[in-house]
């Protein structure tokens, strides 16, 4: 279920992946830095441009370095945050890269965390919910397939759903 949703969400393209390519097929021939920061700039621009008149959504993926695993498939995860952002509308989502992952990968909609103090004792749980009409405004008015926009109107019925079933997240006795 919510296979074309979650292909398309799996290709969007990470700016930076995208900054790197313009890089190679336009090279700095700079020697200094600050020569470097204006042609990445420029391209940063142009591309930007292109991307707007296109109409294609785009991914900024912060802390790229950090490692994240997924508790269902124990896969890691690098990212902490996923962005997704219209340049057309200049609308953006940001969401956990680990609540992307459990969507594109595994379909969920909502996921349980365990939360802990600074000493690593366990005090309790929150659940974390994907931001479906949020993610549905970010990509409204950008060249997206018409099933896309179906299957987040089926997601946000199948997570209100699953969350009634789910019931109320109650709190788990932890320590101090």
């Amino acid at each position: 279920m919510l296979e074309t949703l979650r292909e398309y969400l799996r290709q969007v393209p990470v700016l930076a992946q995208l900054l790197e390519r313009e890089l190679l097929n336009q090279p700095a021939h700079a020697s200094n830095t600050e020569d470097l920061r204006a042609h990445v700039e420029k391209l940063q621009a142009k591309l930007g441009e292109r991307l707007k008149a296109e109409r294609k959504p785009y991914a900024v993926l912060h802390f790229p370095e950090t490692e994240v695993n997924c508790p269902v498939c124990k896969d890691t995860i690098f990212g902490y945050y996923w962005e997704i952002n219209n340049p057309v509308s200049g609308k953006g989502l940001c969401i956990t890269h680990r609540m992307l992952h459990g969507l594109v990968a595994h379909e969920q909609l909502f996921q349980n965390e365990s939360m802990q103090n600074v000493s690593g004792v366990r005090v309790g749980e929150t659940r974390l919910v994907l931001d479906l009409p949020g993610l549905e405004s970010v990509l409204v008015g950008a060249d997206v397939p018409p099933d896309v926009l179906d299957e987040l109107a089926q997601a946000r019925a199948l997570q209100a759903q699953q969350l009634a079933e789910a019931g109320p997240l109650v709190a788990a006795g932890g320590g101090h």
